[in-house]
This record gives structure tokens, C-alpha cells and sequence, in this order.
């Protein structure tokens, strides 16, 4: 029966494997789908509909293949494979009581019931005998105990054997009531944060006795193999090292939900000031102090080079799995995936309950999540050549002190990088991951409490904390700007969504023929008031076009005469009419870096204004052009002369529901005057303001610029305005 079961086990863990890939496939394919339809529309992913998608190619016959591959896979990972497991594992481990392994466990008001989850989990695999210290409030302690009674009256105390359990109701403690005083007042610190920072300074609330804690996450982490393993990481600390964590590159940061303390090297490194000072740091940098995770972050990853090594190791991937799928746009919000997907998307390296892999994407998942974007050939295959590349490599997520992104398996030691396939040791789900309903299944499978519902998983300490407001923004920015790097790298043409601007790159090839040919930027067609953030690499002669093509559309060139000067004008049909000039370039003021970068703004009153490096002038677009980019479709389109390649990114932003924000009173009293008709125009100069009898006729146009700290508006002839070395 034994050797049946052998044989049977590795079978049924790689169909697992196969039908966790087929669901992420299908998947992935109803996300292109999504996509496919925004990009070819012009629209954003929340703008189209799951009609749209069902009823394009993701119909009802593939939906039910689909249920029936997740329905299948869930039958294996949570019914054979524990069965088959079982069979061949005891049922409770020799538990060695010589010697003890400190635990320290955060509980704040009632939440016990989730947190015996993660304690079950340990409690499965371990060797050794456990003395655990539960931090937490009076009724945090008093729930505690609630629920180890309940757990004692069912039954199960063989699992509770070899455990000690010591609490301490950390308000009450006089060192961190003195250490919250000292703590920076404009912290956004909540009750929770609180009880974080607490576990951050240990060393001066645990027992005298206690040298070494491993403080864990309860409720969202799940352990899968014996803890005494992870005890042996102490071992390996060098000489600068006070506390391990796992730095989860995939999110940019340290995690705080598992973390090894060297209580006696705390004490010795006064780390209570450390950890004061890692949150006046944080705040002043990017007020990021409200709790431990805060503070690990700063002193590891932003820790500046005078201050000497970093006192973190940075544990084993093994020893933190989260199941992020990162390759992926928006990977993270289920609001963006099908219902029926919604209900049912788990992380393809879930082969069973109790047996997670790092899963890494192949090719064919790397393209899945890009293709929508690209428009050429060309592109394709070099979105094709950069897959084939990366996802052929057996290590990912490696990491570097001092580099919170992605680093090169190249460039680090193998031990700093996951291994493709590796069997991990734990897995945390932190934050608003939880939202997912394979979560709730998958910890209701561990939990000792039958009773236990998949709304009290929802209301999780740590819910609400990893990728809440500004870290949320973090992770959004960080895949928005893949997006853009993966484009300038490559030469793709992609649009994304940056904040609340829509992006689109694009690039322009060398051509014989010497004329400017212009792409259209994929953006759906917006009247003003909008800004648009450029950034390009051309030389000279970049083409920025405001409108309706060549037809009618106001055109500006950054860089005219080999980059000397720049221009705006008015196309139509054609031919054009020189509105306006500057004696600069944003090339000029970015050399000798090859990218330039620009702002361009469109009022509603026709102000269009210009900004780079520190030089801004526009000019107000004459009523009878204006009026056409008010009622025709304005589109963005970019190009340079046939000898020069260049590429772009383009952001837009709608500034219609914006409030508007005041300009300079000179400004706002210059435009009034202009309007109201008067005929005693002013030239305006911030410092010394000079009239000058110029009469406002019809030929004449209102300009400003920026020079020097000074804001100056002039009327000027429009026969003046057309600069010959343009032409």
C-alpha cells in the first residue's frame, strides 16, 4: 500500500501543476481579452465591460471548461494530495523537549480564532518544544486564552503538548509607553501600528532570559514545514546582523511579517534609538513611520552608505513566499478579472494545501500580459526575444541590500535569489490580498476551528496595512512604469495607466525620406483642459502635434534649427501659420542626458503653456483655432524628420474635474484684459511693471514667458512672431 501511495503521490502533484497552468492560461487569456478591447478602442481596462469579453472569444463553453479545470485542481490540492500525504506522514511528530524555540505572537482585541491558524500550521510540522509570548492589549490576552480553552475542550490537546505560553499586555509596559512618547508625534500611528512597533522593539519588553524570537504575522501566514529550520537561520548571522527578514523584490520592500530578533545584539546596538531614529528618517522621506515594516525598511533598504552595513540578513526566499504574480497588470485587483475568475484565481504554484512552489512565468505567461499593447511586428518580436529570455532563467526574484526592485540573477550569489520550482516553507498573504476566495479556502483547510467563516479571514489585523494608500500607489507605479521601461528598452509601442494619467509610448524609425511622418498616440480623443508630460530622446525637430492631424492642430517643435530653439504653430491642411517662438529647447536644458522632458498645458481659455527645465512661455491660442480644438476630436501624435529616430511617452492628464488652480495675478489680470476687449493692453514684468501704449488689433497675439524668476506678458505682432530660421 505504502509503495502504491509513493508511486501515486509525484502523479497526482504534477497533474496539480498542469491544471493550476491551464487555469492561469485561461485566465490570462480573458485579461488579454480585456485589454485587447481597451487598446483597440482607446479606452481604459475599467471601461469595458464583462459583456464584452464573454462576448468576444471568452464565451460560455470556454468559461465551463475553465470551472471545470479549477473545480478539478481544487479536488486534488485539497482532497487527494492531503489524502495520499497522510498516508504516508505520521500522524503526530516526536516532539524533542530538551530545549525550546521562542515565538512571539501579536494579538490586538478578538482575533485569536484567525491567529491559531498559523499557530496549527506550525504545530503540524514542528520537532520541538515551543515557548510562545502573545503581545497584545488586555483583550487581545483575554481572547487569547478564550480560544486555547476552546481548543483544550475539543479534543485536540495532543497538538498543544510542549507548548508554554507567556503573555504581556504591551500598553501597559513602561518601556514602550517611554518609547512612544519619544516617538515622532506626526506619525500616523493606529492601535495596530502600535502593537507592530512594540514587536519591533522586543528586546526591551521580553523576559531577560529570552537571547533569540522568531515574531510572526498570525492569520495570514501559514507554515509548511518544521519551524526548527527557520531557528537555525540564528546560525548564520554575521557579525553586523541584529534581525532577519525577507525582502520580497517582486513588492519593492521589506515584509514585517516574519521577522528573526538577536535580542542580545539589540541591546548591545541600542536599538530602541536605531528605531527612533528610522522614523524620523522615514517621515521626512516619504512619511513612512506607522509601523514595523516602516522602520525595517528605512534602516535596510534606505539606510545611507556612512551608516555602514545594514543590521538585516536577508532570510531565505523559502522561508517567505507571497504568492504574487507580478508579471501580470494588475494582478492584484479583482475588480479588473471576470466574476467567475474572481471567485476562482489561485497562485499557480499552489500544487496542494500544504505544498506551495515558486512559481516562475515561462514565455508564453510573460507574453500573455503584454501582446494587447503592441501595434508592430517589430515590436512583437522583440517583446518575443525579451520572454524567450527571461523566461527561460531558473532564479527569480533575487534581491540586494540597498536595491528594493528587481536585480539581475547575474548579479547577486545564487542564495539571494529564488530558485524556479523550490518547494517554500512559508507562505504570507499580506494585506488586501486576502480578497481573494482562494485565500479563504485555503485557510479554512488549516484552521483547527470548525466553525470558522470566510468573512472573519476579511477582518485580519493586517488587512488593511500592506498596500493601503501610499504603498498601494507604490506597487500601481511600479508595474505602471514597467510598462514604460519595457517599452523605452525595447522600442514597443504600449499604452498604460500612470496614476490618473493615461501613457502611451511610441517610436519613431529612420526613414529616407526627409518629411516629419507622425505616430498617433492611442488615446482617447479629449477636448481641453488637459496636461500632457512628455519625455523623448530626439536630438532635435521634435514634433509634438495638438489636434486633428495634419488638418487643423497646433504643432509644436522642441529643438528646431538642431535643437537651438522651439516653436509653436498651426497646421491646416497642409500649410501653416507661425503663432509663436522661444529662444531654448528642453534639449538644451537636459544635455547631456539623452532623454529631455517637457509639460505642456491646454487651458480652457486657450492658454497654452510650456515648461521645461527652468524656462516656461506659451502664448493664448487665437479664438477661430481654438474654437476648432474645442469641437473636433483632439488627438496626440508624434514624429521627427526622416533622418532622426526618436522615442516618446506621453502622459495625459484631464484637467476638466480638477480645480483650478490660481495662476499669478499678473497672468489672470492679462488674460481678463484681452477678453473684456480693451485696447490698452499691458506688458506686465513681475518686478517692474512697465505700460506700454501697444493697441490690441486682430493680428495681434498674447504671449508670456518665463525668465529668470520673472513673469512677463507681451502683445506682439503676429508678422513678428514667424521666425525665419524656422522656415
Amino acid at each position: 500500500m505504502a509503495r502504491t501511495v509513493k508511486e501515486l503521490l509525484p502523479r497526482a502533484q504534477g497533474i496539480s501543476r498542469r491544471l493550476a497552468k491551464a487555469a492561469l492560461r485561461l485566465e490570462a487569456f480573458a485579461s488579454f481579452l480585456r485589454g485587447q478591447l481597451a487598446v483597440n478602442s482607446g479606452r481604459s481596462f475599467p471601461e469595458v465591460e464583462d459583456e464584452e469579453i464573454y462576448n468576444s472569444l471568452f464565451d460560455s463553453i470556454l468559461m465551463q471548461y475553465y470551472k471545470l479545470v479549477v473545480t478539478e485542481h481544487d479536488e486534488l490540492a485539497y482532497n487527494v494530495i492531503p489524502t495520499l500525504q497522510d498516508s504516508i506522514v505520521q500522524s503526530f511528530t516526536p516532539v524533542n523537549q530538551t530545549s525550546e524555540i521562542n515565538l512571539l505572537f501579536l494579538n490586538v482585541g478578538e482575533s485569536a480564532k484567525l491567529g491559531f491558524t498559523t499557530l496549527w500550521s506550525i504545530l503540524r510540522f514542528r520537532t520541538q518544544a515551543l515557548r510562545i509570548f502573545v503581545l497584545g492589549d488586555a483583550a487581545g490576552i483575554e481572547d487569547w486564552k478564550a480560544n486555547l480553552r476552546l481548543l483544550e475542550n475539543s479534543g485536540k490537546m495532543e497538538y498543544l503538548k510542549a507548548l508554554r505560553f507567556e503573555y504581556l499586555d504591551f500598553t501597559q509596559h513602561r518601556n514602550f509607553q517611554i518609547f512612544m512618547r519619544e516617538y515622532p508625534s506626526d506619525c500616523d500611528v493606529n492601535e495596530i501600528g502600535e502593537a507592530l512597533l512594540a514587536r519591533f522593539i522586543c528586546h526591551d519588553l521580553l523576559p531577560p532570559d529570552v537571547h533569540r524570537v522568531i515574531a510572526m504575522d498570525l492569520a495570514d501566514v501559514l507554515v509548511l514545514d518544521d519551524i526548527k529550520d527557520l531557528w537555525a537561520q540564528f546560525d548564520t548571522f554575521e557579525a553586523h546582523h541584529v534581525f532577519a527578514a525577507a525582502h520580497i523584490t517582486a513588492l519593492s520592500h521589506v515584509n514585517g511579517g516574519l521577522a528573526l530578533y538577536d535580542l542580545t545584539r539589540m541591546k548591545a546596538s541600542n536599538w530602541t534609538s536605531i528605531a527612533l531614529k528610522a522614523a524620523r528618517d522615514g517621515f521626512e522621506r516619504r512619511h513612512d513611520c506607522i509601523h514595523d515594516q516602516s522602520l525595517m525598511n528605512t534602516i535596510h533598504l534606505h539606510r545611507p552608505r556612512s551608516d555602514g552595513l545594514s543590521p538585516m540578513k536577508t532570510l531565505p526566499c523559502r522561508w517567505m513566499l507571497v504568492p504574487a504574480t507580478d508579471w501580470q497588470m494588475f494582478w492584484n485587483s479583482p475588480e479588473m478579472v471576470l466574476p467567475e475568475v474572481r471567485e476562482r484565481r489561485r497562485y499557480p504554484g499552489l500544487v496542494s494545501a500544504s505544498h506551495f512552489e515558486v512559481y516562475c512565468p515561462d514565455p508564453l505567461d510573460l507574453l500573455s500580459g503584454w501582446t494587447f499593447l503592441l501595434s508592430t511586428s517589430d515590436t512583437k518580436r522583440r517583446l518575443r526575444t525579451m520572454s524567450l529570455l527571461k523566461g527561460n532563467q531558473p532564479l527569480t526574484q533575487c534581491s540586494r541590500d540597498g536595491t528594493a526592485g528587481f536585480v539581475h540573477p547575474r548579479d547577486v550569489p545564487r542564495s539571494r535569489c529564488c530558485e524556479c520550482g523550490e518547494k517554500v516553507s512559508l507562505v504570507h498573504i499580506p494585506g488586501d490580498m486576502k480578497q481573494w476566495a482562494f485565500v479563504d479556502i485555503l485557510f479554512r483547510y488549516h484552521s483547527p476551528f470548525t466553525d470558522w467563516q470566510e468573512k472573519e479571514l476579511q477582518t485580519s489585523l493586517t488587512r488593511k496595512l500592506w498596500q493601503k494608500e501610499t504603498r498601494f500607489a507604490e506597487q500601481s507605479r511600479a508595474i505602471q512604469e514597467s510598462a514604460g521601461k519595457m517599452a523605452e528598452l525595447y522600442g514597443g509601442e504600449i499604452c498604460f495607466k500612470r496614476d490618473e494619467k493615461r501613457c502611451c509610448t511610441a517610436h519613431n524609425s529612420l526613414r529616407k525620406e526627409p518629411k516629419v511622418l507622425y505616430k498617433t498616440l492611442n488615446m482617447k480623443p479629449l477636448p481641453p483642459p488637459f496636461r500632457l508630460e512628455v519625455d523623448s530622446t530626439a536630438v532635435a525637430d521634435g514634433h509634438l502635434l495638438i489636434g486633428a492631424g495634419p488638418w487643423n492642430s497646433a504643432e509644436i517643435v522642441f529643438g528646431a534649427n538642431g535643437g537651438t530653439f522651439s516653436a509653436i504653430r498651426w497646421l491646416s491642411e497642409g500649410s501653416y501659420t507661425s503663432l509663436t517662438a522661444f529662444d531654448g529647447s528642453p534639449q538644451k536644458d537636459a544635455s547631456p542626458s539623452k532623454t529631455w522632458k517637457v509639460q505642456v498645458e491646454l487651458e480652457e481659455d486657450g492658454r497654452l503653456g510650456v515648461r521645461h527645465g527652468l524656462a516656461e512661455w506659451g502664448f493664448y491660442v487665437p479664438d477661430n483655432f481654438l474654437e476648432i480644438l474645442r469641437q473636433s476630436p483632439v488627438q496626440i501624435y508624434v514624429g521627427v524628420p526622416g533622418d532622426l529616430d526618436a522615442t516618446w511617452t506621453v502622459c495625459r492628464e484631464d484637467l476638466s474635474k480638477q480645480k483650478k488652480p490660481c495662476l499669478s495675478g499678473v497672468l489672470i489680470g492679462a488674460a481678463h484684459e484681452r477678453r473684456s476687449g480693451l485696447d490698452q493692453p499691458v506688458w506686465h514684468c513681475k518686478d517692474k511693471p512697465t505700460h506700454f501704449g501697444l493697441r490690441l488689433k486682430q493680428s495681434c497675439l498674447l504671449n508670456f514667458c518665463y525668465l529668470k524668476g520673472t513673469i512677463c506678458i507681451i502683445c506682439v505682432s503676429q508678422s513678428h512672431t514667424r521666425p525665419s530660421r524656422f522656415i
